[in-house]
């Protein structure tokens, strides 16, 4: 009795491990998602040169040549095709499971972590954070934005803070600018970024780091900002969901995976201190 009870045992747990490693054709897959990529990213022919391109086929064989030998696991799969997708440098192209990751769900708690805020610190300082410039929250952002427009005008500076952003679209980004540009030769303005301002929010550091009367602290952002206009596709078989890019930005080229630099570099600092030095340093700067 007891071996036939650890029989059925493992034959219980060999079946969830199977579950949980669902086999697809990873070789439809990756077809795919190369031919999307060939035929379709806008920096295919910066990232595979007449000096690569045989590095580049190397590649491509010898991961075709892996998905060809049988069905594999999704995940295995997955990381097949990441190694393909990292040989072309940007940094939006993914490949994920939705079920794995829970997709819709994620959607669902987004906005509730990624509303805008405000308060005000000592010293008539104003404090600005921007966790996102997401499409999803147009309503809440153009609300924030009207509210604290009349605001910031009665104090004596702004900090704000886009650190972890991750991006989103001109749109929910250009009323900021606006507020921050027209204010900037009567308030002291201070910008605060770090490595995980991304894609949208690295450009509008670029913007903001560039206009002399605004001054800018941390460290480089993200460096994906070259390639934008993001599309996605269900791969056929496996039901990844692949994100891509279909513009190409040249001027920005130069900051892919570099990132933008702030006037005021905070590397050697503690990040939960930033916004003391940012204070202080803006108590010590004169407006132009």
């Amino acid at each position: 009795m007891t071996k036939k009870l650890l029989l059925i045992a493992l034959i219980i747990i060999l079946n969830v491990k199977m579950v949980g490693q669902e086999m697809c054709n990873c070789n439809a897959d990756l077809n795919f998602v190369i031919e999307k990529i060939e035929k379709e990213h806008p920096g295919f022919s910066i990232n595979v040169t007449d000096k690569n391109i045989q590095q580049y086929k190397s590649l491509k064989d010898s991961l075709t040549t892996e998905t060809n030998k049988a069905n594999l696991s999704k995940e295995l799969c997955q990381k097949i095709i990441k190694k393909y997708i990292s040989f072309i440098k940007d940094k939006h192209l993914q490949i994920y499971d939705p079920i794995v990751i829970n997709e819709a769900e994620y959607q669902k708690n987004f906005a509730a972590k990624n509303l805008p805020q405000y308060k005000e610190l000592e010293n008539e300082t104003a404090y600005v954070k921007i966790p996102s410039f997401n499409y999803t929250l147009w309503k809440e952002l153009d609300n924030f934005y009207d509210s604290i427009a009349p605001i910031v005008k009665t104090k004596q500076k702004i900090i704000v803070d886009i650190r972890n952003n991750g991006g989103g679209g001109e749109r929910m980004y250009n009323q900021l600018l606006k507020i921050l540009k027209s204010n900037a030769k009567k308030i002291k303005i201070a910008v605060v970024y770090n490595n995980k301002c991304a894609s949208a929010c690295e450009e509008v550091a670029l913007i903001l780091t560039e206009n002399k009367n605004i001054k800018t602290f941390g460290t480089n952002t993200n460096g994906g900002f070259a390639y934008g206009f993001i599309k996605e596709y269900k791969t056929p078989n496996c039901g990844f969901t692949f994100v891509s890019t279909t513009k190409k930005y040249t001027e920005r080229l130069q900051y892919e995976f570099v990132g933008v630099q702030p006037e005021f570099l905070l590397n050697n600092e503690k990040e939960s201190e930033w916004l003391k030095i940012v204070e202080k340093k803006l108590d010590e700067l004169k407006l132009n």
